[in-house]
């Protein structure tokens, strides 16, 4: 198994969000380690205190994406987008320079969705129909990463799991991170968030959905990122390749791996 440092080094502690944490410390192939306080994946900021906000601040945030959907936005409003007053899809910067941006991912990944979606999937199926479906969307928020001003980039979504996995996944390939290292990071989830996870169980289950359904699309288990990784291996050639088809080319690649691990 991969060499994963503590998740006391990498789970940054706020009273408003339980799943924010570091991407960096991770070993890469050729030697060297991602970077610490370079980029930081999460789940919903919505309830973030203004200590929560000033930690973020001095932690030297000064890049947030959220990659939730408008009726995600309007439930749970982002204090970055309240303070920015930027609309979908767009840009702005805070009054204490923090630039925002709101762009929507694979909505039918949002944790909602999911659960209350009629038919049969899976979590690795909604995945691939994400790699497949949302390659330009996806190119757009890694592009906003690699181009972000210095300090540090914070991405997110609503519990830091599907999207900002994914997201997170391919960042951590495109950067020389091993397999193993990737699918670890994913599942780090479901041993950060678990509070959280219940939540949207309760909610799924009062709608009378199949238990072993919910527990499924609420789990961060290993084989789905692996299957994502292989998915991509197989059907695009890796990661850099898949980039490039979606129309991230190799000065923006390089400019990503850049803001990871130098």
């Amino acid at each position: 198994m991969a060499d994963i440092p503590s998740l006391t080094d990498r789970l940054i502690p706020l009273q408003g969000a339980e799943n924010v944490r570091d991407l960096g410390g991770y070993a890469l192939a050729g030697g060297g380690t991602t970077q610490w306080r370079r980029v930081l994946r999460g789940d919903g900021l919505h309830g973030l205190t203004p200590g929560d906000l000033l930690s973020l601040h001095d932690l030297g945030v000064r890049s947030v994406i959220d990659l939730r959907g408008p009726a995600e936005l309007a439930r749970q409003p982002s204090p970055y987008a309240a303070r920015a007053s930027t609309a979908v899809n767009t840009s702005a910067n805070t009054s204490d320079g923090i630039s925002y941006a709101n762009v929507p991912l694979f909505e039918k990944l949002s944790p909602i969705d999911m659960a209350v979606s009629e038919g049969s999937y899976t979590l690795l199926g909604r995945y691939l129909e994400a790699i497949d479906q949302c390659g330009t969307r996806i190119a757009e928020v890694l592009t906003r990463i690699a181009v972000a001003e210095p300090g540090v980039v914070l991405f997110h979504c609503t519990v830091g799991k599907d999207r900002t996995g994914l997201i997170a996944g391919l960042l951590l390939s495109l950067a020389g991170a091993a397999p193993d290292t990737v699918v670890e990071d994913y599942a780090l989830t479901e041993r950060i968030a678990g509070p959280l996870l219940a939540g949207f169980r309760v909610a799924a289950l009062e709608r009378g959905l199949p238990p072993a359904h919910v527990d499924e699309l609420l789990s961060s288990p290993p084989a789905a990122m692996a299957g994502v990784l292989a998915h991509i291996d197989a059907r695009y050639g890796g990661i850099a390749a898949y980039l490039t088809a979606n129309g991230v080319d190799a000065a923006m690649q390089e400019r990503l791996k850049e803001r990871l691990t130098r």
